[in-house]
């Protein structure tokens, strides 16, 4: 059960970097906010950000496992991109563990279809932040081929409640 509240929680925020925002910071009565991006994503969607439901998400930044950055923005910018299935995991998160294949079977099944999956790290098995290593030997021990990268400062904890498993 709690697999499929992560995944949820997943998909949620990960369709909220393809959503509309409103300029009112997403309270939009009720209705359903997703829509085609428009023709041009090559600037991110500016400000107002939230972490209500139809805002849009910062466009954050993380490590990847070799090191380098990627933004938020560096998806939006991806013409073939139309969803963003953006997970956060902790070492010490048995449910993380366990969603990893079906994580790597959807990258590899919808990827052609527009579908982008980026795993995202904020602690090990201690509760300690993590970096670039540790993203680079979760790839490796789960054999993915999507990216995973480090959220060393834990930003997306601003979008759910951190305390409970991710």
């Amino acid at each position: 059960m709690l697999r499929f509240k992560a995944i949820g929680l997943a998909i949620a925020v990960g369709a909220m970097l393809m959503a509309c925002g409103s300029e009112d910071g997403g309270d939009n009565g009720g209705d359903v906010c997703l829509t085609e991006a428009s023709g041009d994503r090559s600037a991110y969607p500016a400000a107002p950000y939230g972490t209500s439901e139809c805002s849009v998400i910062d466009n954050h930044s993380f490590t990847t496992a070799d090191g380098n950055t990627l933004s938020l923005g560096d998806i939006y910018a991806d013409a073939d991109a139309k969803v963003l299935l953006l997970t956060t995991s902790a070492g010490w998160c048995p449910a993380c563990i366990e969603e990893q294949p079906t994580l790597e079977a959807w990258h590899n099944t919808y990827s052609s279809q527009g579908l982008r999956v980026v795993g995202t790290l904020f602690a090990d098995e201690n509760d300690s932040p993590v970096g670039a290593e540790y993203a680079a030997n979760w790839v490796n021990n789960y054999s993915l081929t999507f990216p995973v990268v480090a959220d060393t400062e834990q930003v997306l904890s601003a979008y759910y409640d951190s305390s409970k498993a991710p």
